[in-house]
């Protein structure tokens, strides 16, 4: 659980910050931040929870991109309705993130196997 929580405070952080910068500071549309944002860290989390948490020799990158991929087109819908009252992508992305990560633990852990 160490490494799991290690490896997404690092997706954390730079989800956070990729946000921050594509959708707060250059004021591009919540939707392409997203799926941008969501793009990188799909890449970047089967890499970190393959060799960092899971050890794992399995190739199970299109089970990793289905079940992110569905986790966060949820999450882009819980998201979008927070930045309607919030105004800030990254403060609603944080909120959501936290919410679903529990969720993403359980399913990663079962395709890592």
């Amino acid at each position: 659980m160490t490494r799991y929580l290690q490896v997404n405070s690092f997706n954390f952080i730079t989800r956070i910050f990729y946000t921050f910068l594509l959708g707060d500071l250059i004021g591009l549309d919540i939707f392409f931040t997203f799926y941008a944002v969501l793009l990188v860290n799909i890449v970047q989390g089967y890499l970190l929870h393959k060799k960092i948490t899971f050890n794992s020799k399995n190739k199970v990158f299109i089970k990793y991109t289905l079940i992110t991929g569905l986790l966060g087109i949820v999450e882009s819908l819980f998201i979008e309705s927070l930045y309607q009252n919030l105004n800030y992508q990254f403060l609603a992305t944080l909120i959501t993130s936290l919410i679903v990560f529990i969720f993403r633990f359980l399913f990663l852990r079962n395709i890592f196997k």
